[in-house]
């Protein structure tokens, strides 16, 4: 009959959107992959609002950068290594010396990035990806 269709229709509805105010996944028992926990806590951290830069802007430049994984570390043809979510070139590690063993950790990285950022007249032009 069509209305216990509707109702199935709207039940099913409430059921995603919420139920008794609980989030999606604590409704269905999910909890988020490994990878996708930590997508969220780094699209989190370059978004805290500390940072006076775009947050959109600046998680498109980390991610084309990195594909927002925080250990990757490539050589470039100049013998220069780019670290990191936001790929920090080796040549500023004299302007953060004291953080720079710490360069892969993604607060530091992005702590780093935030430097440079303000150092281009707030801009990402010391950056190969461009938002």
């Amino acid at each position: 009959n069509v209305f216990s269709c509707i109702s199935i229709v709207i039940t099913v509805c409430g059921f995603g959107l919420s139920v008794q105010n609980e989030p999606v996944e604590a409704q269905l028992g999910w909890s988020p992959s490994p990878r996708t926990a930590q997508l969220m806590e780094i699209e989190e951290l370059i978004c805290h609002p500390r940072w006076e830069w775009d947050c959109e802007e600046a998680r498109a430049v980390a991610y084309c950068e990195s594909w927002l994984k925080p250990h990757i570390v490539r050589r470039n043809t100049n013998g220069t290594y780019d670290h990191g979510l936001f790929q920090i070139n080796s040549v500023w590690q004299p302007a953060k010396p004291e953080v720079w063993s710490d360069i892969l950790d993604p607060q530091t990285n992005v702590e780093v990035a935030h430097h440079i950022w303000l150092t281009g007249d707030r801009s990402w032009r010391f950056w190969v990806c461009q938002p």
